[in-house]
């Protein structure tokens, strides 16, 4: 039986779904649908590498640093490739 704290594990195709969200938000400067896929990405557990990413985009989109969100959602598309 799952607890409350077990996160489903994240397929490729959602997290491919999970960043083009984010990119389209990030795109408007949408930060009300950018708060929205950062919860979106708490629900899924990630690898070492991708977590890595998460944590970093958690960080820049809670300093409102677009570019830098950008940067890191590019990133982490790149390394599923």
């Amino acid at each position: 039986m799952k607890t409350a704290n077990e996160k489903k594990k994240a397929s490729e195709d959602e997290t491919f779904e999970l960043l083009d969200k984010m990119t389209e938000a990030l795109d408007e400067m949408d930060t009300l649908v950018i708060d929205e896929v950062m919860e979106e990405f708490d629900i899924y557990e990630f690898d070492a590498a991708q977590n890595s990413f998460l944590e970093k985009l958690k960080k820049a989109a809670e300093d409102f640093d677009i570019d830098l969100c950008v940067d890191i959602v590019d990133e982490w598309k790149q390394s599923l490739i």
